[in-house]
């Protein structure tokens, strides 16, 4: 057995050896009578007038799959010949070329309509030689495949309604028949879906991005945009089964003109819709006040003193000057001047388009789209809309010598613009977040946003200057209002005078005020300025009269009223103060045997000999008891 199996292998080798040699002997035979065959055809065919030919099966009617094919291959070989003819001289041959290119054609078209019966009648067969010969033909090959998905979107209906649910399962259904059909089916999946996905959505593309490019309409496109390119990316999921998902050229066909142009028309869209919503407040504002029609919202030069504020056409010149001539609009002006549901509108508006940039825009190329966003809000918010109101509210404060108690709503208006200024900071920081990794981006957004924050802190001090000086000059005008004749309390008994209690009424007013709207190292800043200005109007007014013993009683009630008021404060050096202020106002009853020993005690409380000095000129026997108090005098 072992003997027959060598024998019976080596006779196996001899068979093989001996055919190989009469294939390379036979094969270059076939194909020179193949070629000398093309070449009589391609001859006879350059003739003027066409005679009988040679080989008449080239164009004589076809009737089986056989004759097609054998002609397919005999116009694909007379196709390469005229074309190398053709590179070395147009003119040779012409008539020859010009007959196969139609032959080209003919039997191309035939072909075609050949895969589309057998599609029809879903003869696998007949589909797979037909396919098999086209792919020579590149042209027949993608009609046989548009023609191949144009029955597939038929054959498989939309069940669902939805688009994009129906390319999944046009692809689901068919997938597996182009791995039978066609050579090359990867290649050939690439194509099908590429053209189905284009098939099915260039209609919907068409209709969701047609739309007026007005505000509105502008709106409804990027909305659109936005929504059709997420679906498409969220196609990649249930269609990546499938070999040759190609979703960035899909992309490319259905929405590459509306990507080039994204950014172009994201930034036009976030300037005109602030620059719209900006406007149309004012404007409502301006017809609310019965002014005249204002002028566009922009960015104005900034004013850093209360002097330079003078009367001019902008916007905020015209409603100050307006709310300072009828302060009856002044209570909750504040909610008026500053809209935090504006400004969280137009952040809105910062967060979507934000989100469509960071989908819509290549990775690479985000940054700058986001810094151009972030300016427009940025801009429009801090730079005009709270600097608008700012400037209105610093307009409408009470003249310098008020004739009626000031509004402290400044004071309210500074608080919410603080808090707005705050909140646009911080939405634009979360919105615009993945601007962190360009650095030259993230460096001009910050130097943006602490420019504006730093020209909202100067307008509010501003303000805060002018609301603490009419708060102040209000104080002194309530003090001069008081006459000597208020400390002849004797009659009556000991009391705080009604001047003492408007002063104490309103100044309590101002401390909760500024509690209210102000926190931190800037409320103490600002309540111990109130307190040494309040102090010092105080000793300017007490300097004005001169007092007895009697009306020095009803002077210290009032002391302690101020005193008890300058406690609000929790400033325990302005608390020091008025206590002392209080203490010397005991000077003011002593009879001058004591007088001496009483200012020694004094003045190791309120340790200057100038205080003790003030209080004794207040008395009105001044010039008696000077003459026992000689040091202190």
């Amino acid at each position: 057995m072992e003997k027959l199996q060598e024998e019976l292998k080596n006779l196996s080798h001899k068979m093989n050896s001996v055919c190989d040699k009469i294939s390379s002997i036979t094969e270059p035979q076939d194909r020179l009578l193949q070629a000398h065959k093309l070449l009589l055809i391609f001859m006879e065919l350059d003739a003027d007038q066409l005679g009988e030919l040679s080989y008449p099966e080239i164009l004589q009617q076809r009737s089986t799959l056989e004759d097609y094919l054998n002609v397919a291959s005999s116009v694909l070989g007379l196709m390469k010949i005229a074309k190398a003819i053709s590179v070395q001289k147009d003119d040779v041959y012409a008539m020859a070329r010009q007959r196969i290119a139609a032959l080209y054609d003919e039997i191309m078209g035939d072909l075609v309509v050949l895969f589309e019966r057998g599609h029809d009648q879903m003869n696998l067969n007949l589909m797979q030689q037909i396919a098999s010969s086209l792919q020579h033909y590149p042209v027949g090959f993608t009609q046989a495949i548009a023609t191949f998905v144009e029955k597939a979107l038929k054959s498989v209906g939309n069940t669902s309604g939805d688009a994009f649910r129906h390319i999944i399962q046009v692809c689901d259904a068919t997938y597996k028949l182009v791995y039978e059909v066609f050579p090359a089916p990867d290649a050939v999946m690439e194509k099908f879906i590429t053209q189905v996905v284009c098939r099915v959505l260039e209609p919907l593309v068409h209709s969701s991005l047609d739309t007026p490019r007005t505000i509105q309409g502008t709106e409804t496109y990027l909305h659109h945009l936005f929504e059709l390119h997420r679906r498409l990316r969220a196609l990649e999921v249930p269609l990546s089964k499938f070999k040759g998902l190609r979703m960035p050229q899909i992309m490319k066909v259905l929405l590459g003109q509306h990507l080039d142009n994204y950014v172009l028309t994201e930034c036009s869209f976030i300037k005109a819709r602030c620059t719209s919503i900006l406007q149309q407040y004012y404007d409502v504002m301006s017809v609310e006040y019965g002014l005249s029609k204002l002028a566009t919202v922009q960015v104005l030069p900034e004013v850093k003193e209360l002097s330079l504020f003078s009367s001019n056409k902008s916007i905020p010149s015209l409603i100050g000057d307006y709310l300072a001539a009828h302060p009856s609009n002044l209570p909750n002006y504040e909610t008026k001047l500053i809209n935090e549901s504006m400004a969280l509108s137009i952040l809105g508006e910062l967060r979507q388009a934000a989100q469509r940039a960071l989908s819509l825009v290549p990775v690479d190329d985000v940054g700058p789209c986001l810094y151009e966003l972030g300016q427009t809000v940025v801009t429009n918010l801090i730079f005009i809309h709270l600097d608008y109101g700012l400037d209105i509210g610093i307009r409408a404060l009470a003249p310098a010598d008020p004739k009626n108690e000031p509004s402290l709503a400044f004071l309210k208006l500074s608080k919410l613009a603080v808090a707005v200024c705050d909140a646009v900071i911080l939405q634009v920081h979360d919105c615009l977040k993945k601007i962190e990794r360009f650095k030259n981006e993230a460096k001009a957004l910050e130097d943006l946003l602490r420019s504006g924050k730093e020209r909202i802190e100067r307008k509010i001090s501003l303000g805060l200057e002018g609301s603490l000086n009419s708060a102040m000059t209000w104080v002194r005008y309530l003090l001069s209002q008081q006459k000597k004749i208020e400390f002849s309390g004797a009659a009556s008994g000991y009391t705080v005078t009604q001047t003492a209690q408007a002063v104490c009424t309103f100044f309590a007013s101002l401390i909760r005020t500024i509690e209210e709207t102000m926190t931190g190292k800037n409320q103490q800043v600002v309540l111990q300025e109130v307190g040494l200005r309040f102090h010092r109007e105080l000793l300017d007014h007490l300097d004005d009269f001169r007092y007895t013993s009697e009306e020095s009683m009803v002077l210290i009630c009032d002391l302690k009223e101020y005193r008890e008021c300058a406690a609000l404060l929790k400033l325990p050096n302005v608390t020091k103060m008025f206590e002392d202020l209080l203490m010397l106002s005991s000077l003011l009853v002593s009879d001058g045997s004591n007088l001496l020993q009483l200012c020694q005690e004094v003045l190791r409380d309120v340790d200057t000999l100038e205080s003790i000095t003030y209080a004794l000129k207040l008395r009105e026997d001044f010039k008696i008891i000077a003459n026992f108090v000689p040091d202190y005098v």
